[in-house]
């Protein structure tokens, strides 16, 4: 789906190990594996995972999404629980968590390092 578009978007995407707890059946985990090390490989996307030694990290208390916007504007989205969750467009705030995604970024681990993780995951179940 993310190679479809002509043009498709820069993706760098870190996840907690934590994320990668079974939360369902095998057959249905092996398969969500195998689609993120499918996805990694990607030439537009970077996947990397912060491993649960690194813990705690200016991370833990919730997900956020950050981009760039036409006209190299910032932005992001700040997630919480329920449902609630926030805008970021100002300026200084959006850059502020673009700092807050490199410091995360600096403790997980390298791409390469991240597939042979969710290849292990795959086969472990």
């Amino acid at each position: 789906m993310l190679q479809r578009r002509p043009v498709p978007p820069l993706i760098w995407a870190v996840l907690d190990e934590a994320a990668l707890r079974p939360m369902g059946a095998p057959s249905v985990m092996k398969a969500q594996f195998e689609h993120l090390i499918e996805c990694s490989e990607l030439s537009h996307v970077s996947l990397r995972i912060v491993p649960l030694t690194a813990a705690p990290h200016v991370g833990i208390d919730g997900w956020f999404t950050f981009f760039e916007l036409p006209g190299r504007r910032l932005a992001a989205f700040a997630g919480a629980t329920l449902d609630v969750g926030r805008m970021i467009d100002e300026q200084a705030k959006a850059a502020a968590v673009s700092v807050r995604f490199d410091r995360i970024a600096a403790q997980a681990l390298n791409e390469d390092q991240t597939r042979d993780l969710l290849k292990r995951a795959a086969e472990d179940l």
